[in-house]
């Protein structure tokens, strides 16, 4: 709640990291009257060079049933659209817990698979990926992306897009472009990427969690009942 916008109006936003108790970092669109609110006063403040001390009221963080995310030890998370900024957060509590044995957890073996359908998630969560594949110290750890509003022949212009963006914020590596294997157009075919993730991990028991559009989900839940994979999905 920002009161400063309105002292009766609340919003969820997912945590996209919290890395400490005295700061968190929100993944909020500016889309709608009250984001766009939020993200006018921001710019303002930039583009004026000074920064006001701006009341926000925070009431959580509220878990679901992603919480079981921790306790499996093979574990697909499929994201599309605005669902990716939860599992930020998610990815990176577990690589947090990768590195502290004290509070380890369960998993194992991580599976990420994004459906992207723009470039406004793409933007901030690319550079996360490229951290994350460098700190896991999981037994497997692997991602693909799908660009699904995209012909295959629009994707190499939009992967050199990503690496020359890439190479801005001076990261040396191309994360799209020189990842061929973890990148394609369109829309996957469930029942075949599933049978390769479990054709990786010797077919282990695994838990898929889904966080995205309504429209995804069923073919998604049907095949992973065709691959007796347990499906949990908060919508």
């Amino acid at each position: 709640n920002c009161p400063w916008i309105s002292k009766l109006e609340w919003y969820p936003f997912n945590i996209v990291s919290a890395e400490n108790d005295s700061s968190v970092l929100l993944n909020i669109k500016a889309s709608g009257r009250w984001p766009t609110k939020i993200y006018d006063k921001t710019i303002t403040m930039l583009t004026q060079d000074s920064v006001d001390t701006l009341s926000i009221r925070i009431d959580g963080p509220y878990g679901s049933s992603s919480d079981k995310i921790l306790d499996s030890e093979s574990v697909i998370l499929v994201a599309a659209g605005a669902g990716v900024s939860k599992f930020a957060s998610i990815m990176q509590d577990i690589a947090f817990r990768d590195r502290n044995d004290s509070i380890k957890s369960k998993v194992k073996n991580l599976y990420f698979i994004w459906l992207s359908d723009n470039d406004f998630y793409l933007e901030w969560f690319k550079k996360l990926l490229f951290e994350l594949e460098k700190d896991f110290k999981l037994d497997h750890f692997d991602y693909h992306i799908f660009f699904t509003e995209r012909a295959a022949t629009e994707l190499p212009k939009s992967m050199l897009y990503v690496s020359k963006d890439l190479y801005k914020d001076d990261l040396n590596v191309d994360l799209v472009s020189h990842s061929k294997n973890k990148s394609s157009s369109g829309y996957p075919d469930w029942a075949n990427e599933l049978t390769k993730i479990k054709n990786k991990i010797n077919n282990q028991k695994i838990t898929l969690f889904y966080s995205g559009p309504k429209y995804i989900r069923k073919d998604l839940e049907v095949a992973c009942k065709l691959k007796e994979i347990d499906f949990n999905s908060d919508g």
